[in-house]
């Protein structure tokens, strides 16, 4: 069953896996418990104690385990304490398979530290322990223990060496320098070249990283200043890294950026890097910086993850209000609409309300493009973008990023009805160009009132003026949309009915077909097809997916815990 978080906490499974990962450090032959983590196992037992109790994991053989840590014993040396070990193992591997691996408190990165302890303990390849004592070594960072970190530090290959082999390959497939583009990557497709040449780049972009994490690590320090990174790697003869000289905060072992108050990014700064010199850290309510990656068209604004997390919690704060008073507001401009029609400017800012409301589509910019092709959304839409489907019609138009959308109004829906009457007067309408008033014609603006454009800020002005919540904009309704029919849908969802828990692939498979649905609703795609990540990471409140996962005892996928992790920091921002 899934325990839930009230008996189990991210603190307390962190120091279980910290007992774990130095009991595993003990098998290398040779190695020397550090002093500071002798000083911590007591506090560590305490609180560890409790995730053996949650989970009914053999409680003698954890206790005796620790007491041979804190008498000084190793695995390498003592046979009972590698017997302790296989012990605790065993009964660990029980648990996971029951309930450790799709609980929540549980990281990723600490159920990665609790595989590898029974990689070293049980496997009797010395590869295999060694690969899982290199992995572990780098999982070190996660334990989020600075007292620990230090004392581990992986190893740094020849990036020189490394580097005269990859230019050599890189030519012989005709690349430049290092680098191969997409149509030769494509005609070395499943070759042994392309592998020895991926192989290659891995290496030697783990160098610069392996190198700051030993820097950060031996500092003492949860992260370092970037300019002193930056010398340090050039002392060092390190030339190719990652690290832009143009920002200015600090970096951490897992190269994570920080302000220079210490808040973490929410993205990573490469590339051509440009601070914001209006950034307030008291507020921070803007970006951090923008950064411009190689090969990019444009900048990237970056924030800080309490920004993002607040920013999320408060989307759908809002959205929730909007939820209780959206069919009171939404009476408001249908009676509007309904006296007026396009007879007043109020009249058809109401209509456009309406055809928002019915089709969910974006709000739209006068600016919006992509790839320097404009793109629509209901307010700059053209008069050719109209089509008439016998008695009904139809919107057809490229959407955000290009993507071809469509809306179908219907004469047997009334307010559709209205609202294909109000279209079809405002196509034949005049357009003020110059300001002279002529025909519209098909690249002309279809919604218009005297011949001038509606925009989205008159349509929110109006919503607010006619009660809409604070903060809650046109662009909502679509958050309200995407939010309200996938909670009816998971709602009924007919895994929460079977006798026979269902397995994590089961449980993706299904809201990822169901939430389709809340896809094409919103229209989104990507290249022609229906995709339902942007739905997932900006439509759907991340509450209700923990919610689905919860029910179905079922850890949640990284993009949707991400999501719920922000939504929930937020609130406490």
């Amino acid at each position: 069953m899934l325990i839930s978080l009230s008996r189990v906490n991210p603190a307390v499974a962190n120091s279980f896996v910290k007992i774990l990962a130095m009991v595993a450090f003990s098998e290398q032959e040779g190695f020397k418990m550090p002093l500071d983590v002798y000083a911590n196992l007591d506090d560590w037992y305490s609180n560890a104690i409790k995730f053996v109790h949650a989970f009914d994991i053999d409680e003698e053989s954890f206790e005796e385990l620790v007491e041979y840590l804190k008498d000084g014993y190793l695995i390498w040396d003592s046979e009972n304490m590698l017997q302790l070990a296989t012990n605790l193992s065993y009964s660990i591997r029980q648990a996971m398979k029951e309930s450790i691996a799709n609980e929540h408190a549980v990281s990723r990165a600490q159920l990665e530290v609790i595989r590898k302890f029974n990689t070293v303990v049980n496997s009797k390849d010395e590869t295999t322990r060694k690969n899982a004592l290199d992995k572990l070594t780098v999982l070190v960072s996660d334990l989020n223990d600075t007292s620990i970190a230090r004392h581990f530090s992986v190893e740094l290959g020849d990036q020189d060496e490394l580097e005269t082999k990859l230019k050599r390959l890189t030519s012989s497939m005709g690349g430049l320098d290092i680098d191969i583009d997409a149509d030769t990557r494509k005609k070395y497709k499943d070759t042994a070249k392309l592998k020895e040449y991926n192989r290659l780049k891995r290496e030697l972009n783990a160098i610069p990283k392996n190198f700051v994490m030993n820097l950060v690590r031996q500092s003492g320090k949860p992260y370092l200043g970037v300019r002193t990174v930056i010398d340090e790697i050039k002392a060092a003869g390190i030339r190719r890294h990652p690290i832009p000289e143009g920002f200015v905060g600090y970096i951490d072992d897992k190269m994570k950026y920080y302000t220079v108050q210490g808040k973490m990014l929410n993205g990573t700064p490469v590339g051509e890097v440009q601070m914001n010199p209006n950034y307030n850290p008291k507020k921070d309510d803007g970006y951090v910086c923008q950064t411009k990656a190689p090969m990019a068209q444009g900048w990237s604004n970056i924030y800080t993850v309490e920004h993002k997390a607040a920013g999320v919690a408060e989307k759908f704060a809002a959205v929730a209000v909007f939820d209780k008073k959206a069919n009171g507001i939404r009476k408001r401009w249908l009676d509007t609409f309904k006296s007026e029609g396009i007879t007043t400017r109020t009249g058809v800012i109401a209509g456009v309300c309406e055809l928002v409301y019915q089709t969910y589509g974006r709000i739209g910019g006068a600016s919006n493009s992509t790839d320097g092709k404009p793109t629509y959304g209901i307010t700059t839409l053209q008069v050719g973008h109209y089509y008439k489907k016998g008695s009904n019609r139809e919107l057809k138009y490229p959407g955000k990023k290009s993507q071809e959308q469509r809306h179908r109004l219907v004469t047997s829906n009334p307010n559709q009805r209205l609202l294909i009457e109000m279209l079809d007067t405002l196509a034949k309408d005049n357009i003020l160009e110059k300001g002279k008033r002529k025909p519209k014609v098909r690249k002309d603006r279809l919604i218009t009132f005297n011949g001038r454009p509606i925009s989205a800020n008159v349509v929110n002005k109006y919503l607010r003026e006619i009660g809409m919540p604070p903060k809650v904009t046109v662009h909502k309704f679509r958050t309200l949309r995407g939010t309200r029919l996938a909670k009816s849908i998971i709602d009924k969802c007919p895994l929460y009915e079977r006798q026979r828990k269902p397995d994590a692939k089961q449980v993706n498979e299904w809201l990822k077909k169901a939430l389709l649905k809340v896809a094409k609703d919103l229209g989104h795609f990507a290249n022609g097809k229906l995709t339902v990540a942007t739905a997932i990471a900006n439509y759907i409140d991340p509450l209700i997916l923990k919610d689905y996962y919860s029910k179905l005892e079922t850890r949640m996928p990284v993009t949707i815990e991400k999501m719920v992790k922000l939504a929930e920091e937020g609130k406490d921002v």
